[in-house]
């Protein structure tokens, strides 16, 4: 299974939004990760339906965090409490801001959707995110509409980043995080490009785009199973004695 992690929404007309689902699919996703930028009075889960009406992929959803300082990530994550069934995410380049997003246990993802603010993700970050099994999402999106003298180096930012997080690859997510329907690709091509410009072996590529994906929605289907208690344990019911 296929899944993009990171699909941009809100802003988009109906149609478009139809379109731009349609276009997932047809380059091989089986389900998508919509993202909810965070507000105390959105109904996530009403607009959730709305985009599943339009769409024959399956679509989950992660509320995105975007703080601007420790106390607005405190009140956001007590505000999502109830909100179980969706995937929460982070997004900061406050060092610890993300320190303490990673060490709660509602906080699914950290998020880098842009290249240049790869270089905030220190070697203590990544123990932390392996620590607490968290996911780390990044995305090609800059390179796609960088020009030639950009992309390279986007290139050289990107190969630097993998250079230091190559040891630990299972926490890794593509989230494509496309703005329009242009930047969209393929899981497979995203694969061969982590491959073939990257050097990553062909099974770590898989991994980043297919693999951890699927973990990450195994972990949210644990969640909203009626016998977890928390991620890796299941309450088993007794049987009855007569």
């Amino acid at each position: 299974m296929y899944v993009n992690t990171s699909v941009v929404w809100e802003s988009l007309s109906t149609s478009d939004r139809k379109q731009k689902f349609d276009v997932y699919s047809f380059v091989g996703y089986n389900s998508v990760i919509a993202n909810f930028e965070y507000s105390p009075t959105k109904d996530y889960r009403t607009l959730l339906q709305d985009i599943q009406d339009q769409s024959s992929l399956k679509i989950y959803g992660k509320i995105m965090i975007l703080p601007k300082t420790q106390k607005d990530l405190k009140n956001a994550l007590k505000n999502v409490n109830s909100f179980s069934d969706f995937l929460i995410g982070v997004s900061s380049l406050d060092k610890d801001i993300l320190t303490m997003g990673i060490k709660d246990s509602r906080v699914d993802v950290i998020s880098f959707p842009n290249i240049q603010d790869l270089d905030n993700v220190t070697s203590g970050i990544i123990s932390l995110l392996k620590t607490h099994e968290k996911f780390l999402e990044i995305s090609f999106r800059d390179v796609l509409r960088s020009s030639k003298h950009e992309r390279s180096r986007l290139f050289h930012d990107i190969d630097k980043f993998l250079g230091v997080v190559s040891a630990n690859t299972q926490i890794l997510l593509y989230g494509g995080c496309e703005r329009s329907i242009v930047e969209i690709r393929g899981p497979r091509e995203i694969a061969t490009i982590f491959t073939a410009i990257f050097n990553l072996p062909l099974q770590t590529s898989k991994k980043i785009v297919q693999s951890n994906p699927e973990r990450l929605i195994n972990i949210l289907q644990e969640r909203i199973s009626p016998n977890h208690y928390s991620h890796g344990v299941k309450i088993i019911s007794q049987p009855n004695k007569e």
